[in-house]
C-alpha cells in the first residue's frame, strides 16, 4: 500500500485507498444474506487490513444500521482500542424528512456510535444533503456534533 495521505485538511493520516460498507447487512439493494454473511464480511475486514487500508466509510441508512453494527463488531475483533491497528472511520447522517432540525443530527451521531460501539468517529458527514437546509444550518448543526465530545482526541 502507498504511503498514508491526509484525510481532508487534518492531521489524520489515511490510506489511500478506503473501504466502504453499503454492502454490510443491506438486503434491499445488495441481497446480504444471500450473497454475503456476516462471515465474508468480518474476512473482509480482515483481508483489508492485512492489505494496508485503514479507513472504513459506513452511514447509519446502510441496512438500516446493520452496516454500523458489523462495522463496529469488526472493529472490536480485529482493531481493538489499544491493540496498535490504527482504524479510521467515518460515518453519515441522512437528512431524511422530519430530521431536518438541528438536534436530530446530534441524536443519529449518538446512535451511529452506540451501533458502532466507540465514542466518537473521525469524520462524521451529511448523507445526501438536502438543497432546503440552508448551508449555514448544516455547519451550525456540524458544529453541535463537534462540540459533544465526539471528535478525534
Amino acid at each position: 500500500m502507498e504511503d498514508p495521505i491526509p484525510l481532508g485538511k487534518t492531521d489524520i493520516r489515511i490510506s489511500p485507498v478506503g473501504l466502504g460498507t453499503w454492502q454490510w447487512g443491506d438486503r434491499a439493494m445488495w441481497i446480504y444474506g444471500t450473497t454475503h454473511t456476516d462471515g465474508d464480511i468480518h474476512e473482509a475486514f480482515r483481508k483489508s487490513l492485512e492489505g494496508g487500508i485503514d479507513f472504513f466509510d459506513t452511514a447509519e441508512v446502510y441496512g438500516k444500521g446493520r452496516s454500523e453494527v458489523l462495522l463496529g463488531e469488526c472493529l472490536r475483533e480485529m482493531a481493538p482500542a489499544g491493540s496498535g491497528v490504527p482504524v479510521v472511520v467515518a460515518t453519515k447522517f441522512a437528512p431524511l424528512p422530519l430530521r431536518l432540525g438541528r438536534g436530530a443530527l446530534v441524536q443519529a451521531l449518538r446512535a451511529s456510535l452506540a451501533r458502532l460501539g466507540l465514542a466518537r468517529v473521525d469524520l462524521y458527514q451529511i448523507h445526501s444533503p438536502s438543497s432546503v437546509v440552508p448551508v449555514s444550518v448544516k455547519q451550525k448543526t456540524l458544529a453541535d456534533a463537534l462540540a459533544t465530545g465526539t471528535k478525534r482526541t
